[in-house]
């Protein structure tokens, strides 16, 4: 802008000068003089000033249309910038989900494999009494499983089965041990095939004698507990309803 007026001054003062160097006589008085001045001035200043004002125009023009292109980069810069932040955090919120059920999962984990140990000791550290006969551990328990069925398949009857279970309050205890791994499962927040697939590594992990044992329960007792295991699917398991099956031949002799 500095340098537009300091070009528009010299102008003047070149057609000025001009004027007055060529025509020394000085202010003149009459009118018609004054009127060829001003003809001489605007015929040479008008095309000149026409030209400097399209000339602005033209510099405006071209530094809006510039300044319109900046605003438009500067917005779409800062719309993919924008993009690019919620495609980060949507990132980060998926990784952090993400960690958080890995996290959850290592709990259950924790959890379950330790309850599964107890349990198993528990089974393996058992003793019963039946027939004045006494049975011990998981090799135990296989065979008082047997022999109370065996029982039950000659008397045709189980009102004795109250009795065997005042002598042998463990018994009981250790399915309790057991329907708590079921129960936990149940209550977890994993998905139902994920749930399922831990009660079948469960299923194979404990001795036959304790999937065996809770099939006897289910069919010859009201034990309340028993619900952790049907909630559970365990019945439908593959290889428990085969066991299952099969000890529900005898369930006609239950005494009622």
């Amino acid at each position: 802008m500095k340098r537009l007026i300091f070009l528009l001054t010299l102008i003047f003062i070149a057609v000025y000068g001009l004027y007055f160097y060529n025509f020394q006589n000085g202010l003149s008085e009459k009118q018609d003089v004054w009127g060829q001045f001003g003809d001489f001035v605007g015929g040479t200043l008008n095309p000149i000033l026409s030209f400097i004002t399209i000339y602005i125009l033209y510099r405006t023009i071209v530094l809006q249309q510039e300044s319109l292109e900046k605003t438009s980069a500067a917005l779409t810069l800062s719309q993919n910038t924008y993009e690019l932040s919620r495609t980060e955090l949507s990132k980060s919120s998926e990784i952090l989900v993400t960690q958080n059920k890995l996290i959850q999962l290592q709990k259950f984990e924790g959890a379950f494999f330790e309850l599964t140990k107890l349990t198993i000791e528990a089974i393996n550290t058992s003793s019963y009494t039946f027939e004045k006969r006494e049975y011990k551990g998981s090799s135990g328990l296989d065979g008082l499983i047997y022999d109370l069925f065996k029982k039950i398949e000659n008397q045709k009857n189980t009102s004795w089965i109250e009795e065997f279970f005042d002598d042998n309050e463990n018994f009981f205890s250790l399915l309790k041990l057991t329907s708590g791994i079921f129960s936990f499962v149940n209550k977890s927040s994993l998905s139902p095939e994920e749930k399922n697939s831990y009660l079948s590594l469960l299923t194979s992990i404990l001795p036959s004698g304790s999937i065996t044992a809770i099939c006897f329960v289910k069919i010859f007792t009201d034990w309340p507990l028993s619900s952790h295991f049907v909630d559970s699917g365990f019945f439908d398991l593959p290889g428990v309803s085969e066991t299952f099956e099969a000890c529900s031949v005898l369930e006609k002799y239950k005494t009622t």
